[in-house]
């Protein structure tokens, strides 16, 4: 399939319009450095022989390789290459040239009418008066997304991009707004053990409804209402289905329905990130596996509340040892579920401090996925911690390709400019992310550490105590507060946050310790971290916040603790997955 377009951090080329640009801006290339700069694009890391390159740039001339060694100078001046170092053209002696930064490779859709894929929002089903709370209609709307996204003539607008629209009552609006050809909408109700279900297919371009349809069944009977509104939906969207397309249409990852209705409960409470809803979670997901050994899903989804629970809710290590324990006994059941993978790949990072394993772990979940939002997001981590931020950087980006309306990819996003030093770029984000939503705590937490790499001390403390007042259920926020107020000066006012401390990570208050000074203290809870295997340990290496100590034998000392030489940064996915296909 032709490309649409090349993509490599921080730069795009797009053969159609001919244009390299750098963030959004053009950068002037004569024709024969645009066409040898395709084609090392084309071969994805591979070396070209020079006379290769000289057929395919010059297909109908006889040319000196003196042009060729001009056209690739050209190309690393406007790159900002060296050829001693290469970041993106290396000379490979006696063979030729290979391009080898990573690549990300944006397929050009079909042009023919009858192939181009029709395009599909989902909206979380309106719960109007329901016994239970929104998460029946959002799971229900993800399940629905997940089924739909099989079907190779319909692009599926993921759960993320839709969450914003749950309370929607105009789908011809909504639809717009996602740049879509119909919407699923309607409502769901759920009393005792009956489930009604409204929906409608609409036209985004008529506001005409294609198909609607009510269901009133018992709630055992959810799976097939699932498959009904699949199958039809798929059938008035397409020109025909295959067979395995209709089999992955009606696929059940349970046939046991109290253990799916905990699924949806537990993920719903999972994603709410506050001390109660995380308790929530674990008890539904857990009485779901219960329910059902052999639900691959559910694992998955356990993996991932434990993953979120670390130094939050339990000590690191005994969390990440839970999420280990379910992303396998969820890969044992199905090896292909990208969201396992990826907890298992989080586990490696953030546990076992070894990125090695780690970025081998996303590069399988993103070849089996290329289009799984929260693998890249992560992998983006993985690679953040490498300080390969410009590569971390390119897989953000291709997230927010992928879905531009989910609201965490400035969660993962911004942190990463935060440790890349790139505070003026977080601090833009970050304020986006509370305009969004002013009720997450996180958010406030990150601003409030870009104010303070940045030696706004008072901006800082004003964005934790709001951290704070959103939701103080947890020591992180607490930590940065005493830092900043022993750093501020306010002695008495850190030493009492740090009496407040008894029992929390020994990272959080190493953290205030290094506001007071306290350099001995700093370097024991540090030293203490990571024997509890934090999983704050893993950003030791580039946290600003650590700045003031990096002088210190001491904290050489440290990073010796943590981890064997790094590897080169991108290294593994240069080796082994070349360019990554959004098709």
């Amino acid at each position: 399939m032709a490309a649409a377009s090349f993509e490599f951090a921080p730069f795009r080329l797009d053969p159609e319009r001919r244009a390299l640009t750098r963030g959004g801006s053009e950068i002037t290339l004569s024709r024969k450095a645009f066409d040898t700069l395709l084609v090392l694009l084309e071969e994805q890391g591979n070396v070209v022989a020079k006379d290769v390159l000289m057929k395919r740039v010059w297909p109908d001339s006889f040319v000196e390789e003196n042009s060729l060694n001009q056209s690739i100078s050209a190309l690393r001046k406007a790159l900002g290459d060296q050829a001693g170092v290469p970041k993106y053209i290396e000379t490979v002696s006696g063979r030729g040239y290979r391009f080898v930064a990573p690549i990300v490779v944006h397929a050009a859709p079909p042009r023919t009418a009858e192939s181009t894929p029709r395009t599909l929002a989902v909206l979380p089903l309106r719960s109007p008066g329901a016994d239970e709370g929104d998460w029946l209609g959002i799971g229900i709307a993800d399940t629905l997304i997940t089924r739909l996204s099989n079907v190779r003539e319909l692009v599926v607008r993921p759960t993320s991009a839709v969450l914003r629209f749950a309370a929607s009552h105009d789908p011809v609006e909504t639809g717009r707004a996602l740049d879509v050809d119909a919407v699923l909408e309607g409502n769901v109700r759920k009393s005792g053990d009956r489930l009604r279900v409204n929906v409608q297919l609409v036209s985004v371009a008529s506001g005409a409804p294609i198909w609607a349809r009510t269901f009133d069944e018992r709630f055992t009977e959810i799976f097939a209402v699932e498959d009904a509104i699949s199958e039809r939906v798929a059938e008035a969207l397409t020109s025909r289905l295959s067979g395995e397309e209709r089999s992955r249409l009606t696929h059940r990852a349970t046939e046991n329905s109290e253990a799916y209705r905990l699924y949806l409960n537990g993920r719903w409470y999972a994603d709410r990130l506050t001390r109660e809803s995380l308790t929530k979670a674990l008890e539904s997901l857990q009485q779901a596996v219960d329910l059902d050994p052999l639900y691959a899903l559910g694992h998955a989804g356990l993996a991932y509340h434990y993953l979120q629970s670390a130094d939050l809710m339990m000590p690191s290590r005994e969390a990440m040892t839970h999420a280990e324990e379910a992303a396998r006994r969820a890969l044992a059941i199905d090896e292909s579920l990208v969201d396992a993978r990826s907890a298992l790949a989080t586990v490696f990072l953030f546990r076992d401090w070894n990125r090695a394993a780690s970025e081998r772990e996303f590069e399988r979940a993103i070849a089996i996925d290329p289009r799984n939002v929260h693998a890249r997001q992560m992998y983006g981590w993985c690679l953040t911690l490498s300080g390969a931020f410009d590569h971390a950087m390119l897989q953000f980006r291709t997230a927010e390709e992928i879905d531009p309306f989910s609201t965490a990819n400035g969660l993962y996003a911004v942190p990463s400019l935060y440790y890349a030093r790139r505070y003026d770029e977080a601090l833009v984000r970050t304020r986006a992310m509370i305009e969004r939503d002013p009720a997450f705590w996180l958010a406030h937490v990150i601003l409030g550490r870009t104010l303070e790499a940045t030696s706004d001390l008072a901006g800082a403390i004003a964005c934790y105590e709001e951290a704070r007042r959103v939701d103080d259920s947890f020591d992180e926020s607490l930590g940065d507060l005493g830092r900043a107020l022993g750093k501020s000066g306010r002695t008495a006012e850190a030493k009492a946050v740090l009496a407040r401390l008894t029992g929390a990570p020994a990272f959080t208050i190493a953290n205030v310790h290094l506001g007071l000074g306290d350099l001995e203290q700093t370097f024991a809870r540090l030293n203490d971290a990571i024997d509890e295997r934090s999983w704050y340990v893993t950003w030791y290496r580039i946290d600003p916040m650590l700045d003031p100590l990096r002088d210190d034998p001491r904290f050489a000392r440290l990073l010796e603790r943590v981890s064997p030489t790094p590897s080169t940064p991108g290294q593994a996915a240069r080796d082994r997955l070349g360019a990554v296909r959004l098709s």
